[in-house]
């Protein structure tokens, strides 16, 4: 028979306090077994070690791994980029004429500004550049596998991780796994061609606008340019001056604001006339393409050499690699033509994963990058909550999901956003939901961001005991060589 042993008592973390599995207390009340459950030997609030993944490298890549550094502690984060350098979506829009459609300084990083923009509304390379010079200047290409695909991510309830089937950039299939995942590959990157009949036998030179060739010389050919909004409005007079015509197609005109540039506007507005022969059209159903010919609505044929489509992205905020959730539930399917998510960042049945920048989030509120470093402090605040909390899985609750998403729509109704005209923040329809908008201000988005709702979410932990993360009774203040162990006789008021 094993001999009695009695607990030392001590002040501080002893091995000696730590019970044996033979151990018999004295006092014959604690000789039980309290659910089999037993103490971690750690101190309160220990952050457990997690892996991140994040998928892309633009814009959201780089400020994730720039806080993630400074402020996360005991992570391994990992950024798969499918192209060969960082960038996202100004590495891959070269069209002429891309530009920011906002003032360049307020298109930047707040812990990394640039004074000595070119212009005002700065060109595509020269925003590359940028980004590529915040990447290097931070060394946080360490975190880059470059030319490397996510091809799908599988939640496994069990492990409470990701599961990941990614495509090296040797060509081979392997396999990962993370605590939490994040897409940030972005909207504004997977480009598609317009649904037109005949647009594929078309034998003339066929370019998208995010997918330029750069090599393919544009002058004294006869162009069509298919779409009108933000890419065409760029393009059209960028290719102008060099082209022998230029045929634009537009399925609706393009609105002015009221007055707008009026000054500018010369004798009877003439700076702004357009000839209505230059103006044509096109409906999905009625054009139709031939071998070089382009039929406009009317069964008039253009001869032209080249047709751009500059038509937009894949806006449904999916992405774009297979996302397969609790129950089955498949992100494309559960998102399909009307996607509803939490506060633009999550959705439900996909526990431990982040949506850089999900539906109904602020993708129209001026520029992107201060939102998304407002993202990356809300997911961060989960994170370390996970790590110290013992946490296995979180989620948004269905009730709070459905209660969002009556209270954005109806203030939704107040908003122009909602006017009965095709955008992509509709989803290219002309009446349904806006999927793309948050309906409140910035600065509102900004507020509710500063904490996170953690009654919101569904949570469960890695083991039974929701209390397991408070350890031995200790605090690491008292075990470090360097903490303070009156931490508390700071005003303890200060931060109420």
């Amino acid at each position: 028979m094993a001999q009695n042993r009695i607990m030392t008592i001590s002040s501080t973390p002893d091995s000696n306090a730590i019970p044996g599995e033979d151990f018999v207390h004295p006092n014959t009340w604690y000789n039980q077994d309290f659910n089999g459950y037993r103490v971690t030997e750690h101190p309160l609030y220990t952050k457990r070690h997690l892996r991140i993944v994040c998928v892309g490298a633009g814009a959201t890549g780089l400020q994730i791994a720039y806080k993630a550094e400074r402020i996360l502690k005991n992570v391994d984060l990992q950024i798969y980029e499918k192209n060969h350098d960082v960038g996202g979506t100004w590495l891959e829009n070269r069209y002429p004429g891309c530009t920011c459609d906002i003032p360049s300084h307020s298109y930047q990083f707040t812990w990394h500004r640039n004074p000595k923009w070119s212009h005002f509304y700065s060109s595509s390379p020269e925003i590359w550049q940028y980004f590529k010079d915040v990447s290097t200047t931070y060394n946080l290409e360490k975190y880059v596998q470059f030319k490397t695909s996510v091809d799908s991510a599988t939640w496994d309830e069990e492990s409470g991780k990701w599961t990941l089937s990614v495509l090296g950039p040797d060509g081979k299939v392997f396999s990962d796994t993370c605590d939490i995942l994040i897409s940030g590959s972005g909207v504004l990157n997977s480009w598609k061609y317009p649904a037109i009949p005949g647009l594929e036998i078309f034998q003339g030179k066929l370019m998208h606008s995010a997918k330029w060739d750069d090599s393919y010389d544009l002058t004294n050919k006869r162009v069509a340019v298919i779409g009108g909004g933000s890419s065409a409005v760029q393009i059209i007079p960028s290719i102008q001056p060099k082209v022998k015509k230029l045929i634009p197609f537009l399925r609706s005109p393009v609105w002015v604001t009221t007055g707008f540039g009026a000054k500018y506007a010369g004798p009877g507005g003439t700076n702004f006339k357009y000839s209505e022969d230059q103006i044509n059209h096109f409906q999905d159903k009625q054009g139709d393409y031939t071998k070089y010919w382009v039929v406009d609505d009317t069964g008039v044929e253009h001869e032209v050499d080249v047709v751009v489509c500059a038509t937009g992205f894949d806006t449904s905020f999916t992405p774009h690699f297979k996302v397969v959730g609790r129950h089955g539930a498949n992100i494309q399917d559960q998102f399909g033509d009307f996607p509803v998510g939490y506060l633009g960042i999550m959705a439900r049945n996909f526990p431990n994963f982040f949506l850089f920048i999900g539906p109904n989030g602020p993708a129209s509120h001026s520029s992107i990058l201060p939102i998304l470093e407002w993202y990356t402090r809300y997911a961060f605040q989960i994170i370390e909550k996970v790590q110290t909390e013992n946490i296995k899985a979180f989620e948004p609750k269905e009730k709070c999901i459905r209660d969002l998403y009556d209270h954005t729509h109806e203030l939704m109704k107040r908003l122009v956003w909602s006017s009965p005209c095709r955008s992509w923040f509709k989803n290219g329809k002309i009446h349904g939901p806006v999927t793309a908008i948050y309906p409140g201000s910035r600065l509102h988005f900004f507020e509710l961001l500063k904490n996170v709702r953690y009654e919101d979410f569904d949570i469960s932990y890695r083991t039974g005991n929701t209390y397991q993360f408070m350890g031995n009774g200790y605090t690491d203040c008292e075990i470090s060589p360097d903490g303070d162990p009156v931490w508390y006789f700071d005003d303890p008021f200060t931060q109420v």
